[in-house]
């Protein structure tokens, strides 16, 4: 479970095993990187705050929820629930998971 690089002066063995918390943590990334392209897509300004609804596999809800704070922080997302997705949802794959979530923008937003 771990890989070896040296040279003639040092040597780095690391671990890499992933446990349940690790790939969580991958999942929200990826729930970030999700959100963002489709506040891109949907013109958004760089500055403008949102409200996320979001439903999908039970792994990334867990993921979501263990990282909400994080996902809010990186989205700029004044809410992030765990509630039906609108008729605008983004349908997603990650990791050959389902993740549906909706976009609002806030009436302060931008």
């Amino acid at each position: 479970g771990t890989n070896t690089v040296s040279n003639s002066r040092i040597a780095v063995d690391l671990d890499c095993s992933l446990d349940d918390s690790l790939v969580r943590g991958g999942y929200a990334r990826e729930i970030v990187n999700r959100i963002q392209r489709r506040r891109k897509e949907l013109d958004l300004n760089v500055a403008d705050r949102i409200e996320v609804r979001y439903e999908g596999d039970a792994q990334l809800l867990a993921a979501a929820g263990e990282h909400a704070d994080y996902i809010q922080l990186e989205t700029l997302a004044t809410t992030f629930n765990a509630e039906a997705a609108d008729a605008s949802a983004a349908n997603v794959e990650i990791d050959g998971m389902a993740f549906r979530f909706s976009i609002r923008k806030t009436e302060s937003g931008g």
